[in-house]
């Protein structure tokens, strides 16, 4: 029976992490699997501890021999801009590509076209589906595509982590099929949280680094994201009948972090070690071998470069026809090109009768737009102010105001401070329901001396004034 290997590989700069698994017709089989790290140097003034220059790069080269079959690469989540988002039910995928575009595009604030976007339908209704949009910087991920390519290794496919998670969950049955649960991991250096609505994934945050926080000042971190994520969730898809929290961590249960959540979620709580799952490259390889149509984040120029290299080898195999076929190219070339000078002549003497009034028709237009903008006030910051001030409801005061132009939309941020949190999300509602301003993000609230601090940030429909 023909067998065929699936590798997932978890990268970072310290840590070397794969699982190989053997697919069948209708079985997997675990294969290979391991974890090394890089040796990291101490520093001698007693300073932080350096990373080996070749660290990386030295366990890449050493263990090739385990990075082989179809190779899956998982990325962490701190390098990926992730979101649960509900879309329409399209069947053309070019139309389902372009909306996702244009969510990354409002999410992210980096360029699109920096960066390496895919989605996943997670879930499909009659009208409705939820799609799973990611999206990672090129230059995050082209790194660490030379770290594998200069050691001959070359991802199929690029995924992440937190997916890989979902499926270890999965295939442990730890995810309920109704209610709610919330999982909270404590594997990497930043701990991530994912919901799980029906079964079905809908929340993905990574978590900042701990920074010089102390265990028991982390734990409350940790505690106040996951209130404020139940709170996000009721609010957009409403309460639960059953709503659970499960921290899986490796080592000693974080007793810190189990009376953190319980004093700030009042739910069923319950710790798990990660120690009872495989590894999360296990979990990317599984994904591969059970198939569909998955996240890849995968950038063009590595698919170029595997058609590059193919070109190459076919090119070689006929290098002796094309010397022949060279040698009459030649002789068609040297008439084609006396015939192709004459006619690049004729071209640019029609270029140049038709280039002076394209300017001026250029010109022209560029004055029209200048002269509209300037005359048309509907967008300028004091526009943009009193329209925020005739919204602002009573209980709410504003700290700051900021109005910001930039090469896309106008920006207008501000920051202030209300006595209930109902106020707060009252007047987002009432500033999104303007006219004058497109749907904004809001961050918080959060307390602060007794009345719940906010930010809330908007876009214009068109730039604003200079």
């Amino acid at each position: 029976m023909a067998k065929e290997l699936i590798t997932g590989v978890r990268l970072t700069e310290k840590v070397l992490e794969w699982s190989s698994i053997e697919k069948t017709k209708d079985h997997l089989q675990p294969a290979d699997s391991g974890i090394v790290t890089v040796d990291v140097q101490a520093s001698p003034n007693g300073e932080e501890p350096v990373l080996p220059q070749a660290g990386i790069s030295d366990l890449i080269a050493k263990n090739t021999k385990h990075l082989h079959g179809n190779i899956t690469l998982g990325l962490s989540s701190e390098q990926l801009l992730m979101r649960v988002v509900k879309l329409p039910v399209i069947q053309d995928q070019e139309e389902l590509k372009g909306m996702v575009q244009l969510q990354v595009d409002k999410l992210s604030p980096f360029p699109v076209e920096n960066m390496v976007v895919s989605h996943e339908i997670m879930d499909k209704g009659n009208d409705f589906c939820l799609v799973l949009i990611a999206a990672v910087k090129n230059e995050i991920v082209d790194t660490i595509g030379k770290l594998l390519t200069s050691a001959g290794i070359f991802p199929a496919r690029v995924d992440a982590n937190v997916l890989g998670w979902c499926q270890l969950f999965k295939d442990a049955e730890k995810i309920p099929k109704t209610g709610r649960q919330i999982m909270v991991i404590m594997a990497e250096t930043v701990p991530e949280i994912i919901v799980f609505q029906n079964g079905i994934p809908v929340v993905f945050r990574s978590l900042n680094e701990q920074g010089p926080l102390t265990d028991e000042e982390f734990a409350g971190e940790i505690a106040h994201e996951t209130a404020y994520t139940m709170m996000s969730l009721e609010m957009e898809y409403g309460g639960s009948d059953h709503c659970g929290i499960s921290i899986w961590h490796r080592g000693n249960a974080p007793a810190f972090l189990e009376d953190s959540i319980r004093r700030e979620c009042h739910c069923e709580l319950n710790l798990n070690s990660l120690e009872s799952l495989p590894h999360v490259s296990e979990g990317l390889a599984r994904r591969t071998a059970n198939g569909g149509q998955l996240l890849d984040l995968t950038p063009d120029t590595w698919r170029s470069a595997d058609i590059e290299k193919l070109f190459r080898h076919r090119m070689l195999i006929t290098a002796g026809v094309l010397a022949g076929i060279w040698a009459l190219s030649v002789i068609l070339f040297v008439g084609g090109l006396f015939y192709q000078q004459k006619k690049l002549a004729s071209l640019k003497s029609e270029f140049e009768v038709t280039q002076k009034p394209a300017k001026e028709v250029m010109d022209m237009r560029r004055r029209v737009n200048i002269i509209r903008r300037y005359s048309d006030r509907t967008y300028s910051s004091l526009e943009c102010l009193r329209e925020i001030v005739s919204i602002q409801p009573e209980g709410v005061d504003l700290n700051s105001y900021e109005y910001k132009r930039s090469s896309g939309p106008a920006t207008v941020t501000i920051n202030g401070q209300a006595a209930t949190v109902a106020m707060v999300y009252e007047f987002k509602n009432s500033l999104d329901a303007s006219k004058l301003f497109m749907k904004g993000t809001i961050k918080g609230p959060f307390d602060q001396k007794g009345k719940q601090a906010f930010q809330i940030d908007m876009k214009l429909p068109i730039g604003g004034e200079e």
